[in-house]
């Protein structure tokens, strides 16, 4: 998860994550979707679904538990 504070910080924060470090970001929050106009940016020109905490925390906290599911394993019977 990445948080800006405006679209142009989340491209450029995706952007700088993935080519210095190898880190892909999945999921952008913060000031930067604040409004449809960031969101649209983030998702369309950046590429990363983008949720807006304050707007609906339980969009957010839905798409993190998405993304980290398979990270984590959820779903496999013991």
């Amino acid at each position: 998860m990445l948080c800006a504070n405006d679209p142009v910080g989340a491209s450029g924060g995706v952007r700088h994550l993935r080519e210095a470090y190898g880190i892909e970001v999945d999921v952008v929050a913060g000031p930067a979707t604040d409004n449809a106009v960031g969101v649209r940016f983030v998702e369309q020109v950046v590429g990363i679904p983008a949720r807006n905490a304050r707007a609906d925390a339980a969009a957010l906290g839905g798409l993190i538990l998405e993304k980290l599911a398979p990270k984590l394993g959820a779903g496999r019977k013991s």
